[in-house]
Parts: structure tokens; C-alpha cells; sequence
């Protein structure tokens, strides 16, 4: 979000967020950093957003070059933290924590052929609402691409990096899998979810194991 909205965050106070994220997992005096359990995190930039078709005044809201910089600094930010993991001090019988990057921003615009149009299949489109604030009820409906949120050919393209990350950098750390029904599972998926939602809660059962420390 741009400057002087509600859901503004500046960069730095990403930046403090991440750190005290990585911390916490990764320092031997944290509760959280469990010498037993691999610590595997993956990082993930952001995407671009597709502003043309987002309503106008989402459009306000946002800036390609703002949501880059984030990206530019989860970036730096997993080359610091890759290079402390280098200097880990490892006892015999410990895994030790590991980092890993998955640049969505430079995976989706390959795919996609730059930051325009080819960015449309990639992003869901979702009923817009106008609301007639005087009555409080909604007037209009139509159908718009929110330009960030992705469809599941967006999802697919995610998540077939993130598997990929897990087979390669992550191998013999606990996530070692063949196909998705043998992917170890922290939360139940319900079977009544489609298939769009199937790969997304998978996205967030792997990150819930990769990114959160279990205690011993």
C-alpha cells in the first residue's frame, strides 16, 4: 500500500518484521529454534501487481514500484541470511536451519512475458460490488481482476517452484516426498474444497512446516 493509507507499512518495518521472524527461529536462546526438527524456510518475493485491471480505487492504493522494492528486499535480505547460515555452528547429531528463495516476481513475469498483459490468466477475477452507501445494500456487481490475488495456474506456477525447492535444496530434511499424497501434513484438508483450494492449503501446509519451529 501506498504512503498515507490505512494498510501502509513502511520498508524498514518489513524489514524489523522478517528479522525478528528469522530470529526466532534460527537463534539458539529462542524457544522456537529446535536443534531435533530441520528448520527449513523458504522465502517468497511478491509478484507483480496488475494494475490495469484492478478497480480504480484499488489502483490508487498501489504502485509497481513500490510492491518491487519489497521484493528487491526479501531478496537482500535471503542473501544475509544465507550467508549466517554458512557460519552455523552444527553439533554432531543437529540439523541446523536452512534457507532457500523463491523468486515469484522474477518466475511470474518470465512466464508471463513481462509486467503487462501477460500477467491476466495469472490473476483471479473476483465479483466487484458497487454499494449505494446511503441505502447500504449493493447496487452493481460485475466481474474484475483484483490484479494479486492468482488463479490456479498462478498457484500452479508457485507451487511448482516450492516443490521443486523442497526436492532439491531441502532434500533428506523431512519433506522428502514423491507425489502430493505422500507431502507430510500438519492440518486435515477437507474434501469438500476444490481443487483451486486443495493446492493453496498444501501451499500453507508445507509453509506452516517450513517456517514454524515445533518445539521438541
Amino acid at each position: 500500500m501506498l504512503e498515507g493509507r490505512e494498510q501502509y507499512l513502511p520498508l524498514s518495518a518489513f524489514t524489523e518484521n522478517l528479522t525478528s521472524f528469522f530470529n526466532a527461529l534460527t537463534s539458539p536462546g529462542s524457544p522456537y529454534a529446535v536443534a531435533d526438527t530441520p528448520v527449513s524456510i523458504i522465502l517468497i518475493t511478491p509478484g507483480p501487481p496488475y494494475l490495469p485491471q484492478m478497480a480504480p480505487a484499488t489502483q490508487a492504493t498501489r504502485s509497481v514500484g513500490r510492491t518491487k522494492q519489497f521484493r528487491d528486499e526479501v531478496v537482500r535480505l535471503y542473501h544475509e541470511w544465507k550467508a549466517l547460515e554458512a557460519k552455523q555452528h552444527i553439533k554432531e547429531g543437529e540439523w541446523g536451519w536452512k534457507i532457500a528463495l523463491v523468486d515469484f516476481w522474477e518466475l511470474l513475469t518470465s512466464a508471463a512475458g513481462g509486467e503487462a498483459d501477460g500477467l491476466v490468466p495469472f490473476y483471479l477475477w473476483v465479483p466487484t460490488r458497487t454499494t449505494n452507501r446511503s441505502h447500504m445494500c449493493c447496487s452493481r456487481r460485475s466481474d474484475r481482476s483484483d490484479g494479486v490475488h492468482l488463479t490456479t495456474k498462478g498457484y500452479t506456477l508457485l507451487w511448482d517452484k516450492i516443490s521443486e525447492t523442497i526436492k532439491t535444496e531441502f532434500k533428506g530434511r523431512g519433506l522428502d516426498y514423491e507425489d502430493f499424497d505422500d507431502l507430510p501434513r500438519r492440518v486435515p484438508l477437507s474434501v469438500h474444497r476444490t481443487r483451486t483450494f486443495r493446492d493453496c492449503k498444501l501451499m500453507t501446509v508445507t509453509l506452516r512446516w517450513t517456517m514454524i519451529a515445533r518445539r521438541a
